[in-house]
């Protein structure tokens, strides 16, 4: 495939947060619509250092202004925004990382696509910012059963993520999650 002419290799870009990368490609188009590769596993592999065995494999659909999160698992995972207008923004939950409580945040949407993994232990939220649902997949390196989930709560002051909706429609498991406070008071001893 690399001697096709409409092939590009993906380009996978850490971040701030150490664990977090994001993956871009350049997408194919022409008059059938267009094509992109969203993944090549033996290149995030050795990108992150690890091996990446996929075991849950999840789709999700958000209706317009709705918001998932700050959601937490004692999994790795890769997010895929397929369709619509989304805002992702990923939180730093590792109590022992140096960049704790820090958070990095994305837009996407039809022309702006890309995927994003994170290493077990940060948070994430997607919000569908668009007129139409936003949908995602997620890949996980572990089976729901076998991971501890942690909330914490979307609006959390110490956080202070910048979201681009005012009033999102939140769950109300959402809206009672703890603050990153109330989960990890030791962090905050002055």
């Amino acid at each position: 495939m690399k001697n096709d002419p409409n092939y590009s290799e993906s380009v996978i870009k850490s971040t701030s947060i150490d664990g977090l990368w994001v993956i871009y490609k350049v997408p194919f188009e022409d008059f059938r619509g267009y094509f992109r590769e969203a993944l090549k596993l033996s290149l995030l592999e050795k990108k992150i250092g690890k091996k990446f065995h996929i075991k849950t494999w999840n789709y999700a659909v958000s209706n317009p202004g709705v918001l998932r999160g700050i959601h937490s698992e004692t999994a790795s995972k890769l997010i895929y925004p397929i369709h619509g207008k989304g805002f992702i923004a990923i939180v730093d939950m590792r109590p022992e990382s140096k960049t704790f409580g820090r958070y990095e945040t994305f837009e996407t949407g039809e022309k702006e696509q890309i995927t994003i993994f994170k290493d077990e232990g940060m948070g994430i939220v997607a919000l569908a910012t668009g007129e139409t649902p936003f949908e995602f997949m997620y890949l996980m390196d572990k089976e729901y059963d076998q991971i501890k989930q942690k909330g914490l709560i979307w609006n959390d002051v110490d956080v202070n993520i910048k979201y681009p909706i005012n009033n999102p429609i939140v769950s109300k498991r959402d809206e009672n999650n703890p603050t990153l406070r109330q989960l990890f008071p030791e962090k905050f001893k002055i």
